[in-house]
């Protein structure tokens, strides 16, 4: 896909990103990652935010397949390859997945 630029991101640090007991860092593990600003009224919603990126970019990626694969099931059922109620099935299946709902309230704190 023309989006994708995979080669031009180097890797981020792995591991589950966590906000730190004290609420203004991002761990992974036992790396410090971030710290926020804690003068910004906003600096908790920001910590979580920024310990949910992972979580989010993994989340987007998927979706991206899905979507991909969905605009591949369409322009099959345009050209008569497939069974329109099969198509249906699979779209179905792929919006089902639970990855950007949970990343999403891992951002929100949920």
């Amino acid at each position: 896909s023309a989006i994708r630029r995979e080669d031009e991101m180097t890797e981020h640090t792995p591991g589950d990103w966590k906000v730190s007991d004290q609420g203004a860092n991002v761990m992974a593990g036992n790396t410090h990652l971030a710290m926020v600003n804690t003068n910004l009224p906003e600096w908790r919603a920001n910590t979580r935010l920024l310990a949910a990126a992972p979580d989010l970019l993994a989340a987007a990626e998927s979706d991206l397949k899905a979507f991909e694969r969905i605009a591949e099931i369409v322009q099959s059922i345009r050209s008569r390859d497939t069974d329109p109620q099969n198509a249906l099935d699979v779209i179905f299946d792929l919006a089902s997945m639970p990855a950007t709902p949970l990343a999403i309230q891992k951002a929100r704190g949920l």
